[in-house]
């Protein structure tokens, strides 16, 4: 048994919409001391995406162990989530077998939907990749350069010389070239002990970007033909962690 609640209805909304749009069902859990945790693979083990909203975040914790998870179908979820607003509290909780999430502002608007049994799958330990490169940027910027990229190309080459970022997109007809320099606004932070070049599926990047929307940076890190990772970071409240594997080398 449990039952949560938040005013962070939007950072939920915008997170969930996101993870939807690359896996279908997974267990969320629920730890008295860390928070929300959510962590899958897409079908096609791309990517692996890992998720914690921490205890803080939180208005109302209250679980009847340590320890309780829920296995969901993540499109119906982001489907109810979708019907919160900014102003709404958020409250989720289990009941007679059924995951309900009850909206509460001027009404109170309550959806169920069924609890799935599933069983969390073994991924690999993203805390094990080790990159050459990192670059803190601007979620609204990287949002925008995704964007973009998406119009031209199905894949992105992400690079770095260590003075400065490159995000290159080549397609049919098009193109698209975008260089950041160490100490423009949109570029916090660039660390690069090797350099660094891969290309990754754009489809990917673009469905996590949403979380541009509730975290103010970015933190992404790479190597050359390898894993890249994307850290969303809203302090104290919430982190994700995204890891997509690299488009093989022609």
């Amino acid at each position: 048994m449990f039952r949560i609640s938040t005013y962070e209805t939007t950072m939920f909304k915008d997170i969930f919409d996101s993870i939807a749009k690359l896996v279908d069902e997974g267990v969320i859990r629920l730890e008295k001391d860390k928070g929300l945790l959510f962590t899958a693979a897409d079908k096609a083990l791309i990517s692996v995406i890992r998720l914690n909203i921490l205890p803080i975040a939180f208005e109302e914790f209250e679980l009847s162990s340590e320890r309780e998870s829920v296995g969901v179908n993540l499109d119906e979820l982001k489907t109810i989530l979708k019907r919160g607003t900014k102003k709404d509290k958020l409250t989720i909780y289990d009941e007679q077998g059924r995951l309900v999430i009850l909206f509460e502002n001027s009404a109170r608007r309550k959806f169920s939907m069924p609890i799935l049994t599933l069983t969390e799958e073994e991924l690999p330990n993203i805390d094990a990749l080790t990159f050459k490169a990192k670059a803190e940027l601007s979620s609204e910027g990287f949002k925008k350069i995704l964007d973009d990229a998406k119009q031209i190309a199905d894949e992105i080459e992400i690079s770095t010389d260590g003075n400065k970022i490159r995000f290159y997109a080549i397609g049919d007809l098009s193109s698209l070239d975008i260089e950041i320099e160490r100490g423009q606004d949109i570029l916090f932070d660039l660390q690069v002990e090797e350099n660094s070049r891969a290309r990754y599926p754009v489809d990917y990047l673009v469905a996590m970007s949403k979380v541009a929307k509730v975290a103010d940076t970015v933190i992404i890190q790479w190597a050359t033909d390898y894993p890249i990772k994307l850290t969303f970071k809203e302090t104290d409240r919430m982190i994700l962690d995204f890891v997509v594997a690299p488009r093989a080398t022609e």
